[in-house]
């Protein structure tokens, strides 16, 4: 009997450590299998981190940019990126929001700096406008558009060349002692008219 108790001593222990070894072995497939499926998806990244990074060298290729105009280019998106997205660390998991991030930022600037553009040409044209409006004679023959700015351009600088400022202040000055001059005739003419006036 007492060899029976024994034998079912031992008999328990051996379960008891069947058991443990079944339960630490199902651990380590558990982990196993984990492991697996994270080695799995870390050659998933590489793998479509290598096919974007193909992909990205053949758009640049495709830009056939020279080197230093990459560089300047690459700097402005850099400091462009640094000011959208702050300190935010790229990632290739957060790459696509990232791109998402920066093309709605400068689609942004871009909309904005058309406004611009497109109220400052408006000015532009609104300035022709009032120019051939004031000087009939000199711009029949020109539009009031942006394609004919060159035409005003060419204008201006015949003025500029023709130093027409230094005329225009002599003329304002002889045209100032001109008046002078009529209105004094005119007052001495006024006063003989006016001892005319008194004899009769």
């Amino acid at each position: 009997k007492q060899q029976l108790e024994s034998t079912s001593d031992i008999l328990k222990q051996l379960t008891g450590q069947l058991n443990q070894a079944t339960q630490a072995l199902q651990q380590t497939e558990t982990r196993l299998e984990a492991l697996k499926d994270k080695r799995s998806r870390i050659e998933q990244k590489q793998t479509d981190g290598e096919a974007l990074r193909t992909q990205t060298q053949a758009l640049l290729n495709e830009t056939r940019l020279v080197d230093p105009e990459r560089a300047v280019y690459f700097g402005i998106l850099d400091k462009a990126r640094s000011e959208v997205l702050g300190g935010q660390a790229l990632t290739v998991e957060s790459c696509d929001n990232r791109e998402r991030e920066m093309r709605d930022w400068l689609q942004k600037q871009i909309e904005s700096e058309s406004r611009k553009l497109s109220t400052l040409g408006e000015r532009i044209v609104k300035a022709m406008t009032s120019y051939k409006e004031a000087f009939r004679l000199e711009t029949s023959e020109i539009d009031a558009s942006i394609e004919a700015a060159f035409e005003y351009r060419t204008m201006l600088h015949n003025l500029q060349s023709d130093d027409l400022p230094r005329f225009e202040a002599r003329f304002k000055e002889l045209l100032n002692e001109n008046t002078i001059r009529e209105v004094a005739n005119f007052q001495s003419q006024l006063a003989r008219e006016r001892e005319t006036i008194k004899e009769r």
